[in-house]
């Protein structure tokens, strides 16, 4: 039950970070930025 709460929030963060991710591609057409952010997480 506890791994099963976690693996949720994790599924949250990474659907958060996704949309953060776009949002910031779309304000800054910068490749550079982009592979750093991947990079990071």
């Amino acid at each position: 039950m506890v791994s099963e709460k976690s693996a949720y929030k994790e599924n949250q963060n990474m659907l958060l970070l996704k949309q953060t991710y776009s949002k910031i591609n779309k304000q800054k057409r910068s490749d550079t930025h982009g592979e750093i952010f991947m990079v990071r997480v």
